[in-house]
């Protein structure tokens, strides 16, 4: 009878148990094989290839995916956003994949509905921090599906734990990609050398304003003087005399006259 319980325990154990099960932001040691489900996908049994050979010779490894299954009722991209961590848990790389933004696989871009593929998506020495190597690689650890699809890796994670990763995701202005990032420095930078001319400006001018300049520019070529106004005379009014004229002598007026 106490063997039958037994029995019964482990059977109930096998069947509600998933010894690979993997969650979000979960460090997964290179090798070890987990199964992580999310929205839109079910990763099954996928694993980092801790390659040594190929770490060497190629300065790069896979993370292999035998099976990734699409939940969805619609065609979509293989896609998935993970880190890869070294022996001190500490983030020296994160990999935002989408599989219709790869030039370089011969793999299928996309997977119909509710079907399956087998994968593989490169983790290359470009992926990592600075003064990084592929065989400093110990753990990976899968943030989201990456369902919007972005290409373009984070340089926030290095150094990070995975419980710090995991507060930065709360926070979704926490991460920026790389050419985000430069952006704002170009931004930034541009918006601080402007300032900079205008208080240089400010003070070669001693804070006059274009128009006071040219104000002054002015009246220093043409000096300003007042119009001198003569004032308004009448001319005096002269009397208009008629000429008086004397008859000719031998006229019958002076003749009566006589």
């Amino acid at each position: 009878m106490k063997r039958i319980k037994l029995l019964i325990l482990l059977i109930i154990g096998l069947t509600f148990t998933n010894v690979d099960a993997a969650q979000l932001y979960e460090l997964i040691p290179v090798d070890t094989p987990a199964t992580i489900e999310t929205e839109h996908f079910i990763y099954k049994d996928f694993y980092y290839n801790n390659n040594q050979m190929q770490a060497e010779g190629l300065n790069s490894n896979h993370v292999i995916f035998p099976i990734i299954e699409n939940k969805t009722k619609e065609e979509i991209p293989v896609s998935i956003s993970f880190g890869v961590f070294n022996k001190d848990k500490e983030n020296i790389g994160t990999i935002n994949y989408c599989s219709t933004k790869d030039k370089y696989t011969f793999a299928t871009k996309t997977i119909g509905p509710e079907s399956e593929v087998a994968y593989s998506i490169p983790v290359m020495q470009m992926d990592l921090a600075d003064g990084a190597d592929i065989k400093d690689v110990a753990y990976i650890s899968v943030y989201d599906e990456n369902i919007k699809c972005s290409n373009v890796n984070s340089i926030n994670d290095e150094g990070k734990t995975i419980e710090d990763l995991q507060k930065d995701s709360d926070n979704p202005h926490a991460k920026v990609d790389k050419n985000t990032k430069y952006f704002i420095y170009i931004v930034a930078g541009a918006f601080g050398l402007l300032i900079l001319v205008l208080i240089i400006k400010r003070l070669v001018t001693g804070g006059k304003t274009q128009q006071d300049l040219i104000r002054e520019q002015y009246q220093n070529i043409t000096p300003h003087t007042e119009p001198v106004t003569e004032p308004i005379t009448t001319p005096p009014t002269v009397p208009i005399t008629q000429p008086v004229t004397q008859p000719p002598e031998n006229s019958d007026l002076m003749n009566m006259f006589k």
